[in-house]
């Protein structure tokens, strides 16, 4: 079974979701919409927790090498 997760990306697109508009056409015009799909749920978890992390910063990269 495959899991779908959206991301809905742009301030106005993510006020309006929390205002109660779920229409993806709609959010789609106010931001972007991404659909991301994996195959358990612990990817899910993972991912959502990244996203999660992320959110209310302009900029998020993710790195391996950095030094103590």
């Amino acid at each position: 079974m495959r899991h779908e997760v959206h991301v809905i990306l742009g301030r106005a697109a993510v006020e309006a979701f929390r205002e109660g508009e779920a229409s993806l056409l709609v959010l789609s015009h106010l931001g972007a919409v991404r659909t991301f799909r994996f195959a358990t749920i612990q990817e899910v978890n993972a991912f959502t927790d990244g996203v999660e992390t992320a959110a209310g910063f302009d900029d998020a990269l993710p790195v391996e090498d950095l030094k103590p």
